[in-house]
């Protein structure tokens, strides 16, 4: 694609890349709404001007293919207001020469996404990992950042490949030179039985551990104090835990939502308690 000015390429639109030949843009700047699909094997080229994947658009990679700068000059840029996905390959898709600008959703469904540059993504990013193995890219997704990574927005986590990791498994999700900064928010935590992804930040990216969460009752903490049934939760620090009650096993109603302090534990009071003749308590994690 040469030539000077704006292309935009409209909502609802398809535009496919296949075959082994490079692609290239040199010129104008790319204003994408539609779905456009990377394919094939040969690499895209950015000679100068801009591509910028808008709210609502969609840059699907399906292939391990390179997206670099050709000329060597000023960076082009790559902008991301929309998802840029990588999926159904599983090698390395490699950023060279450009600039990621990511305001948007990076959604690493499987490979690697390797960048050549710092990594400053915007508050309202969203970065989705799928992990459906233990092994980077070929199992789970990845992201590579050869310079500084300072995290910001959403951390989304999806299992696939119907795969339940073992407790204390480890995914490096997002390795770089140094990192600043945490992800405001994290979805997509549980995983079952209790088991959870618990999200660390090293000085080299972004780690996930899979932590059992499961809470249990202190042992001997049960007692009638004041007329009013009491009991110790015990569970992770930091996490949510919901006390639910029954009076026949069957039937649970949530009569309490809490975050445990530091000490991970909690003492519940139960106040309704004088107005049942016997009642049954479960905690449940929420993470």
């Amino acid at each position: 694609l040469n030539g000077s000015g704006t292309v935009t390429v409209p909502a609802g639109s398809v535009i496919t890349l296949g075959g082994t030949a490079s692609k290239s843009i040199k010129g104008p700047t790319v204003n994408n709404a539609g779905n456009f699909v990377f394919g094939g094997t040969g690499g895209f080229y950015l000679y100068s001007g801009a591509f910028n994947n808008q709210a609502g658009g969609i840059f699907d990679i399906q292939n391990n293919a390179e997206i670099r700068d050709f000329d060597g000059g000023t960076d082009p840029v790559f902008s991301n207001a929309g998802t840029l996905r990588k999926a159904v390959a599983t090698g390395t898709t490699a950023f060279t020469g450009i600039t990621l600008n990511n305001s948007g959703v990076l959604d690493i469904r499987s490979g690697i996404v390797s960048l050549d540059s710092a990594y400053a993504p915007g508050a309202g990013s969203v970065h989705r990992f799928a992990v459906g193995g233990y092994t980077a890219g070929s199992e789970f997704g990845k992201l590579s950042v050869t310079g500084t990574a300072t995290i910001a927005g959403q951390l989304d986590l999806m299992l696939t490949n119907s795969f339940t990791p073992t407790n204390g498994a480890m995914f490096a999700i997002m390795t770089a030179s140094s990192r600043s900064g945490t992800f405001s928010t994290v979805t997509g935590r549980g995983i079952t039985g209790g088991l959870y992804f618990n999200p660390a930040y090293p000085a080299g990216g972004v780690t996930l551990t899979v932590a059992d969460g499961t809470p249990s009752f202190g042992a001997n903490s049960a007692a009638w104090v004041n007329g009013k049934f009491q009991f110790r939760l015990q569970g992770v620090a930091s996490e949510t835990y919901r006390v639910d009650a029954s009076t026949n096993l069957t039937a649970w109603a949530a009569i309490s939502t809490n975050i445990l302090s530091g000490s991970a534990f909690l003492d519940f009071v139960d106040n309704d308690s004088p107005l049942f003749p016997y009642r049954s308590y479960r905690g449940v994690f929420l993470p």
